[in-house]
């Protein structure tokens, strides 16, 4: 053991001294920053392995048209959008008839 103290009855500097082995101590606060880090990058290495699958999850879908469960998305002009804003909001009355005359929704 390095933290053994010399007997009282050994004069000092006696030659059964044992040579002191240097330790390393590091505070809590440094161990807890070490620590921090290191999950950090873990998170880092799980984040970037999450952005391939994504990346390449949707090359599939632009290439493939797969779309994973997700409702086909349709492009509807500002016009038409806001003729299906006002039939809702006047739903069950004549002016919905009157706004949607094919009964478009």
């Amino acid at each position: 053991m390095s933290d053994e103290q010399p007997k009282k009855t050994d004069p000092p500097g006696d030659a059964t001294d044992k040579p002191t082995e240097e330790v390393t101590n590091t505070t809590p606060l440094i161990d807890i920053a070490n620590q921090a880090a290191k999950r950090m990058e873990d998170a880092n290495k799980e984040t970037a392995r999450l952005f391939e699958l994504q990346e390449k999850r949707d090359e599939r879908v632009a290439l493939g048209g797969e779309l994973g469960g997700r409702a086909e998305l349709k492009l509807v002009s500002e016009e038409e959008l806001k003729k299906k804003n006002a039939a809702e909001f006047f739903k069950d009355t004549a002016l919905e008839k009157a706004i949607l005359p094919d009964g478009k929704k």
